[in-house]
C-alpha cells in the first residue's frame, strides 16, 4: 500500500516536495518549510479538508493528480 502514501508540507499541507540533488533533504516548494512528513493520502486530504473547508480532491479534478 505504499503507493497510497504522499509526502506532504505539515505547515501548508502542499503536496508540492522538492528534493536537493545530492542530498536526502527535501522542501516545500510552496512555503520553504523542511519538516517534510509521509502520511496516507486520505488521511492527508481530511487534514486538507479540515484546514481549508474543502476536500482536494474531486470527482473531475482526481484524474489530474
Amino acid at each position: 500500500m505504499d503507493e497510497d502514501k504522499v509526502l506532504y508540507c505539515p505547515t501548508c499541507l502542499s503536496l508540492s516536495i522538492k528534493g536537493i540533488e545530492g542530498t536526502n533533504l527535501c522542501y516545500c516548494d510552496k512555503c520553504g518549510c523542511t519538516d517534510i512528513q509521509e502520511i496516507d493520502f486520505d488521511e492527508w486530504d481530511k487534514l486538507y479538508q479540515k484546514k481549508y473547508g474543502k476536500k482536494f480532491v474531486t470527482p473531475k479534478r482526481r484524474y489530474f493528480i
